[in-house]
């Protein structure tokens, strides 16, 4: 309902945001495992949680359901249909924020982070 107001009618700016956050801590998470992997072996059941709750519930089912995909291709279609410039331009700033902010978590982590990132 929010995209329908006249301010966001060519940018759907209330699912751009949940689906760039979605990108954010799904980076997050990579990170968190990564970091539990460095520091556990595999059989550690630190590793074993982080895998079901970390990897499973808050990845697959959590961030899944926040980025919302099948809206995203729904508004691509209508905006296309009012005029393809919109369309474009909200598939393109979709994708490069979220590999943006993608790039920064995960460009931290190498920096600052204290084990091997195990993508």
């Amino acid at each position: 309902m929010k995209n329908s107001q006249p301010h966001w009618k060519h940018f759907p700016f209330y699912t751009f945001l949940p689906n760039v956050v979605a990108s954010i801590l799904s980076c997050v998470m990579e990170v968190v495992g990564s970091s539990i992997a460095a520091h556990h072996v595999e059989s550690d059941s630190a590793y074993k949680a982080y895998i079901l709750f970390g990897e499973g519930a808050i990845q697959v089912g959590f961030l899944g359901s926040l980025s919302t995909v099948s809206t995203w291709v729904n508004e691509l279609d209508g905006l296309s249909s009012r005029r393809l410039f919109y369309a474009y331009r909200y598939a393109v700033a979709s994708v490069v924020i979220s590999q943006l902010a993608s790039i920064f978590v995960l460009g931290m982590y190498e920096i600052y982070g204290n084990g091997p990132l195990l993508l």
